[in-house]
């Protein structure tokens, strides 16, 4: 699995949410989904509802040596292609 080999620690601050599991929270997500563990699937789910095909955020990257990860972010809004 991805996690593993990027390195993330799931005891700690990652977490894996089951929430699309059947894909009911975006259909072109993943199953599993990597998350900071601050945050909810309740939460996830209520971000989900105001971005573009239910696309939120999601970790696609990780550099160990920085500490740093890569995020996928498609559009914010539902709305946002007409107001521009």
């Amino acid at each position: 699995m991805q996690i593993e080999r990027l390195g993330f620690d799931l005891r700690g601050p990652w977490r894996v949410s089951r929430l699309n599991f059947e894909y009911s929270l975006s259909p072109s997500y993943p199953r599993l989904l990597l998350l900071p563990s601050c945050i909810n699937d309740e939460a996830l789910e209520a971000v989900a509802r105001f971005r573009s095909a239910r696309r939120v955020p999601a970790v696609v990257w990780r550099y160990v040596i920085f500490c740093s990860v890569l995020l996928n972010l498609f559009l914010l809004f539902k709305n946002l292609i007409t107001v521009i």
